[in-house]
């Protein structure tokens, strides 16, 4: 599989994320974090050129907060496949 690239990159531009991809925790995701851990709230932490940081603030289950870190981005935000 060949793949294309736009020969003028424009970098000026950040690499939007939809927001939806960054309001919920999916549950493929979900699944990966420690046993008994309860999700308290996700939100957007910084961002480069290439994505979009979600912050997955969590509390074990001893009660210790414990926070996560999740990268986002799009496949053909840079015309590529």
């Amino acid at each position: 599989m060949a793949i294309t690239v736009d020969p003028e990159p424009v970098w000026d531009q950040p690499n939007e994320v939809p927001e939806k991809w960054i309001e919920t925790v999916d549950d493929n995701v979900a699944a990966k974090l420690p046993g008994g851990s309860q999700i308290k709230e996700i939100s957007r932490y910084g961002a480069s050129y290439w994505t979009q940081t979600a912050k997955i603030q969590t509390e074990q289950a001893d009660g210790t907060p414990r926070s996560f870190f999740l990268k986002a981005w799009r496949v053909n935000a840079f015309n590529r496949i």
